[in-house]
């Protein structure tokens, strides 16, 4: 059908032709639906709890701003809870100021590497500090080194 109707178009050039078979293509291709976010299938839970928007975080001592930028975890503000066969953690981190996103994970050897993923598919340039809650499936009660994003 596509052929028959560039055939049709005897007065266009063949330069145009290819400018608009390639509009087409373009059209097409930006207008295919975006794959849906599936998380890792040991994550069983993910939430969140906002604590700190980003003039709250510029009021903070720069000890405790450094926290938030660390992707090491801290006593004080994060926990890993290994329990029986899941694993729980809460954490203290800084993210983007989307409307939506969802927690994700990603396990190599013996680490486990949390994610944060904007869902909403647009971009933010503020960010909060954010309580981040994972719980994980730990099947073989492996004794995992947890690493923020």
């Amino acid at each position: 059908m596509k052929l028959e109707f560039f055939k049709s178009c005897g007065h266009i050039n063949k330069q145009n032709r290819f400018l608009l078979f390639s509009l087409i293509l373009v059209i097409t291709i930006s207008c295919k639906e975006e794959s849906i976010f599936k998380p890792h299938d040991n994550l069983i839970d993910f939430r969140s709890h906002h604590v700190y928007n980003m003039r709250d975080i510029e009021k903070l001592p720069e000890s405790e701003v450094n926290v938030l930028f660390s992707e090491e975890f801290n006593p004080k503000t994060d926990t890993i809870r290994f329990e029986d066969d899941l694993i729980h953690i809460s954490c203290l981190s800084r993210i983007g100021c989307w409307p939506t996103y969802a927690g994700d994970i990603k396990i190599s050897n013996d680490t486990i590497r949390l994610i944060v993923k904007n869902t909403s598919g647009m971009s933010c340039t503020e960010f909060s500090a954010t309580r981040l809650y994972y719980t994980i499936r730990n099947p073989l009660r492996v004794n995992y080194v947890v690493k923020k994003f």
